[in-house]
């Protein structure tokens, strides 16, 4: 084999080493806000206590189960689940808050796979979103197990979501 092979898998090895040591999560690429009167910020809103209901029992739900919160528009999912992951990453910058970061808990949203494969044999996938940013910032091959592994055990391993909820819920916004 060629030695830019090995060093090529020397540092994947080392990104998913530094990653699972310093538990990096994936960020939103634009913050949007949780409150306010817009359609999508009225289903955040919504849709935050289900989400943070799935992580405490460690599930996870597909787009169309969450259309009771969501609503019928998949247009409008990405900025509900961008306006929950940003409220969560403005509370984990916050000099006061002490329960480390907040792991991105958009993960357990799941997409239905409708074209299963060999590479990923599962029924749900990640979203685009997600399938795209665990390239773009984590560096990782986007499998199913690298999924579960690096966004959704993260999700589920957090302990401190109940005190995160009481938190933005002490907002005056609420």
């Amino acid at each position: 084999m060629h030695i830019g092979y090995y060093m090529f898998l020397i540092y994947k090895m080392s990104i998913v080493f530094s990653l699972v040591k310093n538990a990096m999560f994936i960020k939103p690429i634009t913050e949007t806000e949780l409150f306010g009167d817009e359609y999508y910020q009225k289903c955040a809103r919504a849709t935050l206590p289900v989400l943070i209901y799935l992580a405490q029992n460690k599930e996870i739900r597909i787009f169309s189960e969450l259309k009771p919160f969501i609503g019928n528009s998949r247009r409008w999912y990405c900025d509900i689940l961008n306006a929950i992951n940003s409220e969560f990453c403005r509370l984990s910058r916050n000099t006061k808050w002490k329960y480390g970061e907040i792991p991105t808990i958009s993960a357990l949203v799941m997409a239905k796979n409708t074209n299963t494969s060999k590479r990923n044999p599962s029924k749900v996938k990640p979203s685009k979103w997600m399938h795209e940013q665990m390239v773009n910032q984590l560096g990782l091959d986007p499998t199913i197990e690298n999924y579960h592994k690096y966004c959704v055990k993260p999700v589920f391993d957090y302990e401190y979501w109940q005190e995160a909820m009481a938190q933005i819920v002490k907002l005056p916004q609420w």
